[in-house]
């Protein structure tokens, strides 16, 4: 099993709200094969690090499916969620736009390719193929948003939007704290051992 690696974790705290929504359109094994998730290299001669990491990884996909779930009920709960979330991904598209940076051919494209990756009858070259393209499309978006983020509007935006989610999914889940407070401590574990492996 592969492990997770701090470049994932980076990765997940980077992409915006776009560049998930696309990638959550790819199939979920595409989303396993995606090499936006390289391993850490655990050191080979302590065989214990390599079993915790896997350890960590199976807890950190266990406890973000479960926060997705409860975001997931949160927004169905609660219309003006929904709302919020809209007017806040029109504002984020209205910003790459006038920087320059349409957002809707990406993920167009990343849709497509994950429509493509389906394809069981797909050689294994041209399924490396797609999947480079698909990383290197999601890298272009997320830098796209991440240059809107720095709209101080937005900002506030996002941080309005973060605001009524979390007070959302603490209504439908009391554990909602408990459970962020368990992925960054994860994440913290992940991060030490990837610096602890030389990289």
């Amino acid at each position: 099993m592969k492990s997770i690696s701090s470049n994932y974790i980076r990765f997940v705290r980077a992409a915006g709200l776009l560049s998930l929504l696309a990638f959550a359109a790819m199939p979920l094994r595409v989303m396993a094969a995606q090499p936006v998730t390289p391993n850490i290299q655990a050191p080979s001669s302590n065989g214990n690090s390599s079993n915790n990491l896997q350890q960590l990884q199976q807890k950190y996909v266990q406890v973000r499916s479960q926060l997705s779930q409860i975001e997931a009920k949160a927004v169905k709960s609660d219309p003006s969620l929904v709302k919020k979330r809209e007017a806040f991904r029109q504002q984020l598209i209205g910003v790459m736009k006038k920087n320059g940076d349409d957002p809707q051919p990406m993920i167009a494209s990343l849709k497509s390719l994950g429509k493509q990756l389906q394809d069981q009858k797909l050689s294994s070259s041209k399924r490396k193929e797609l999947l480079s393209k698909a990383r290197q499309t999601q890298m272009s978006l997320i830098a796209a948003e991440r240059k809107a983020m720095q709209d101080s509007k937005l900002q506030a935006s996002r941080k309005d939007l973060q605001n009524a989610t979390m007070a959302a999914m603490r209504k439908v889940d009391p554990n909602t704290d408990k459970l962020i407070g368990e992925l960054h401590s994860i994440e913290q574990q992940v991060m030490k051992a990837h610096g602890g492996s030389g990289q």
